[in-house]
């Protein structure tokens, strides 16, 4: 089957308009272009080394992270794969990679107007929040404004047919006509990705996922 975008491919590639079997650890790949590295074609714990043109295992830490991406929960600091800030040590989020210093697993970056700041614990159901990647995995920050300075609270996704304002709020991730309903089945009219259960709105009209050639 045909696919418009390496989403349609469940568990494999796009390659010529085709999903693919994932690239082995070693073989030939390509790396996007104008990306340094390219994960998606690589099989599980490899991405495309843009030197060497082979699918390598992803960077540990100390490895050099010039040409292929670092590994889970590392971050690539000055072309060295490295870990990730414990609480209450020093983070920052940036447009650019290479200037992020992430917060290990459970915890998020509480940071001040230019991007720096140190890890917390991510933040429980009732719990004060500027924003989704505040609060803990499953839920979503809600009333939150910077243009306000306001803080939210994290609360739990709502279930079909609950008042809703934005796709994040609902467990089912499609907020239409202000309630949380369950994404359509594919050949159904779309407006956006969300609305489908695939993921993916060709056009105007859900797709269904591709099948590994």
């Amino acid at each position: 089957m045909t696919a418009a975008s390496e989403r349609e491919c469940r568990g494999g590639a796009l390659s010529s308009g085709k999903c693919a079997t994932l690239i082995p650890i070693g073989s030939a790949c390509s790396p996007a272009t104008g990306s340094a590295t390219h994960i998606i074609d690589c099989a599980a714990g490899g991405a495309c080394n843009s030197a060497t043109g082979l699918c390598q295992a992803v960077g540990k830490t100390g490895d050099s992270c010039a040409s292929v991406a670092c590994g889970p929960f590392l971050s690539c600091f000055a072309g060295v794969c490295g870990t990730a800030s414990k609480p209450s040590q020093s983070c920052r989020l940036s447009s650019d990679p290479k200037l992020n210093i992430p917060c290990e697993l459970d915890n998020y970056c509480a940071v001040n107007t230019d991007g720096a700041g140190s890890c917390a614990p991510v933040q429980k159901a009732g719990f004060a929040c500027n924003d989704s990647s505040d609060c803990a995995y499953g839920l979503y920050c809600s009333g939150a404004s910077t243009a306000y300075r306001k803080q939210g609270k994290c609360l739990s996704p709502l279930a079909d047919s609950s008042s809703c304002d934005s796709d994040y709020q609902c467990l089912s991730g499609f907020c239409t006509g202000n309630a949380c309903v369950s994404p359509l089945a594919a050949g159904a009219a779309c407006t956006r990705d969300s609305a489908c259960q695939s993921g993916i709105c060709d056009g105007s009209t859900c797709a269904a996922f591709c099948t590994e050639n």
